[in-house]
């Protein structure tokens, strides 16, 4: 490969035993998609969670450009309050969710990645690959992702 490659941390070629294909897998383009997500939920955050504490910071009616008013103007210092530590919790467990759907995604360019190198590694089909692949998507939640993935033939000698 000519040239350098631009601030990479990771980089890795794997050559398969099996098969005469080289693999280069850009494992920081793989990363990015975590990342991606982590600093999505940390500006949010952020953000929510800086307006919450902000004693001066006392917006919570929509812009008058909707013209939507479902809370009164003025409201009781007390109710302000709680309308503030309601949305902190708001915002704290939206980000949670964020990084939850992010390491989702992750997972899924990892085993997509995987699923690849199997494929030419083994010469399995494409269709029994994008069958597999299918079947991992259409599990919910991390905790099946993994139960799944511990049972399929070849993982579970490895867990």
């Amino acid at each position: 490969m000519k040239g350098r490659r631009p601030n990479k941390r990771f980089h890795a070629t794997v050559l398969l035993a099996m098969a005469p294909e080289v693999i280069n897998i850009d494992l920081d383009k793989l990363l990015e998609v975590a990342l991606n997500g982590v600093r999505r939920a940390s500006v949010f955050m952020s953000l929510g969670v800086n307006a919450a504490i902000d004693d001066g910071f006392r917006k919570y009616q929509l812009t008058s450009l909707t013209n939507i008013q479902l809370v009164p103007d003025n409201v009781p210092e007390e109710t302000l309050k709680h309308f503030k530590e309601e949305f902190r919790l708001w915002i704290e467990a939206a980000g949670f969710r964020e990084l939850a759907d992010t390491f989702a995604n992750y997972l899924d360019s990892v085993h997509h990645t995987c699923l690849v190198m199997k494929a030419i590694s083994e010469k399995t089909s494409l269709a029994d690959i994008q069958d597999i692949h299918k079947k991992y998507r259409n599990k919910r939640g991390l905790a099946q992702i993994k139960n799944w993935l511990i049972i399929q033939p070849g993982l579970a000698d490895k867990a």
